[in-house]
């Protein structure tokens, strides 16, 4: 366990409506947030109502996780069935993205 008490930390949105993180948060608090957890040697990831257009600018902040609900399911209804199709999507993304 780390000295903070937990090994990571999560930014995420509190209300969906308003939009992606990458909406409702300037790019250098994100910045910022991601830099300031790997100073404090924390796991971080970056969420709130992603979706695949989000991948390419959220990748260069270099958190550890993305995290996904919505954008994985039917008609991005978070509380639906997971979609294969977008699951495979961001996948190659993410790993598109990896391979550059």
């Amino acid at each position: 366990m780390k000295s903070a008490g937990f090994t990571g930390v999560m930014l995420d949105t509190m209300n969906k409506q308003k939009g992606s993180l990458t909406k409702v948060m300037a790019k250098t608090e994100i910045g910022q947030f991601v830099r300031q957890a790997k100073a404090l040697k924390l796991l971080c990831g970056l969420a709130g109502s992603l979706r695949l257009q989000d991948i390419a600018e959220l990748m260069s902040y270099e958190a550890d996780y993305l995290g996904f609900r919505g954008a994985l399911c039917e008609e991005y209804n978070r509380v639906g069935q997971l979609n294969k199709e977008a699951v495979l999507m961001i996948k190659q993304a993410i790993k598109n993205i990896n391979e550059v």
